[in-house]
C-alpha cells in the first residue's frame, strides 16, 4: 500500500498572545487530493492548517505555524517510508521578528510597527527529508500569462528537485473555477479545470511513478 503525505491549508504566524498573521487557504484542493488517493487504496498522512477543511482520511496532524509544519514533516518522514509528498499547503512567507507570544501588545497606541522576517521555504527541505519520494510542489502566480506561469513552476521544480509542480494563477481562481497546470521535469504540462480533475490528475501521475 503506497504511503502518501499531503500538506494543505494555510499557516498562522503569531504577532502576540492574541493576534496573528493568517493565510486564509481553505485546504479544499488538498482535501480533494487526499480523498482521491484514499480511494486509490493509499495510506494518507495529512498535515492540515488549523482553519483548513478536515478530509475523510486517517493519520491527520493539525498545525498552526510554519515551524509546526516542519516539525510534523520531520516526525512523519523519519518514522514512515513515504512514497510521495504532495506539498499543497500555503505556507506563510513571513513571520514577525522577535514576536512575544506570551503577552498582548497594548491597544492604546495609534500606530504599531511590525518587522517581518523571511521564513525558510519548506519545499526546499523535502528532497533531503524524502530522497526517494515522488514530490509534487505547488506554485501560485499573480496576473501572469500562461507561459510565464509555466516558467515559474518549472523554475520551482528545478530549484527544489520536485517531480511535478501544480501551478495556477490568481486570475483563474474563482468560486466556480480552478485552472491548474501540472508541469513535469521536461517542462511539459497538462491543463486541468476544477479541483476534482486536478486532484485526479495528480493522483494518476504519482501512481504511475510508483508502479
Amino acid at each position: 500500500m503506497p504511503k502518501i503525505l499531503i500538506t494543505a491549508g494555510g499557516t498562522i504566524e503569531k504577532i502576540d498572545a492574541v493576534r496573528s498573521i493568517i493565510n486564509d487557504s481553505t485546504g479544499q484542493l488538498g482535501a480533494e487530493i487526499a480523498k482521491v488517493f484514499t480511494l486509490a487504496g493509499c495510506e494518507v498522512f495529512y498535515i492540515k492548517g488549523k482553519n483548513a477543511l478536515m478530509p475523510n482520511c486517517g493519520n491527520i496532524v493539525e498545525i498552526e505555524s510554519a515551524k509546526d509544519l516542519d516539525v510534523a514533516l520531520e516526525n512523519i518522514l523519519m518514522k514512515q517510508k513515504i512514497d510521495a509528498v504532495i506539498h499543497a499547503m500555503a505556507v506563510s512567507d513571513y513571520g514577525v521578528k522577535n514576536a512575544d507570544i506570551t503577552a498582548k501588545i497594548s491597544s492604546d497606541a495609534d500606530e504599531i510597527a511590525l518587522v517581518l522576517k523571511k521564513i525558510p521555504k519548506t519545499i526546499a527541505k523535502l528532497r533531503r527529508l524524502a530522497p526517494n519520494a515522488v514530490i509534487v510542489g505547488f506554485k501560485l502566480t499573480s496576473s501572469l500569462t500562461q507561459e510565464e506561469t509555466i516558467n515559474k513552476a518549472h523554475g520551482l521544480l528545478l530549484k527544489n528537485d520536485c517531480d511535478f509542480v501544480l501551478a495556477n494563477d490568481t486570475v483563474n481562481l474563482t468560486q466556480t473555477g480552478h485552472v491548474g497546470y501540472l508541469v513535469d521535469k521536461n517542462k511539459k504540462f497538462q491543463i486541468f479545470t476544477g479541483k476534482e480533475k486536478i486532484a485526479q490528475a495528480i493522483t494518476n501521475e504519482v501512481m504511475k511513478c510508483l508502479i
